[in-house]
């Protein structure tokens, strides 16, 4: 089994918080897959996993998360299901809003590295319901789930995590694995 998944967070170049909205433009996007016998297989197995008594999040839908450039893999079954949700044909769906990346499909972003499914004005996924898998697991991806340290990093980032309704682990297992 292959986990993909994509971590935001501070940069190694630095992590900027003086002014307004600053703290954007060090934001970057990490693209990894990672094999169950590496470090993922530590991050959902056994006794020492941090996070045994569950965890917190809850979206608030703020559009951090879709706000910057990365790479979201999406599959024939996604599209689908989105481009209905949208109430557009496939194809159409496609052009606007879909690119290949190495072979495989992604959606596409806008020019200010943001995702096309994102409302630049309401800030609000016009797919959440139907998301992609990829975001829908959010934040519960082996690079965050790794230690304490990592999940608060990124905490910083995602007024959701730390808050809302406890997911216990069989959950945060689930939503992991899930490919």
């Amino acid at each position: 089994m292959r986990i993909i998944y994509l971590s935001f967070g501070s940069c190694r170049l630095g992590y900027n918080r003086t002014s307004p909205g600053e703290h954007l433009k060090n934001i970057c996007i990490i693209y990894e897959v990672v094999q169950p016998d590496s470090d993922t297989k530590s991050a959902v197995a056994g006794p020492d996993i941090w996070y045994r008594d569950g965890l917190r999040f809850e979206c608030q839908q703020c559009g951090m998360c879709c706000s910057v450039s990365g790479v979201v893999f999406v599959t024939g079954s996604e599209i689908r299901r989105i481009s209905r949700y949208l109430g557009m044909r496939e194809e159409i769906f496609e052009k606007a809003y879909v690119k290949e990346l190495d072979g495989r499909l992604t959606l596409g972003e806008r020019d200010d590295g943001g995702c096309l499914l994102l409302d630049p004005v309401t800030r609000s996924c016009k797919a959440y319901t139907v998301r992609p898998q990829q975001c829908s697991s959010f934040p519960f991806w082996p690079e965050l789930l790794k230690n304490q340290v990592a999940w608060n990093r990124e905490s910083t980032l995602c007024p959701g995590m730390n808050k809302g309704r406890l997911w216990e682990i069989r959950e945060i297992k689930k939503k992991m694995l899930k490919e």
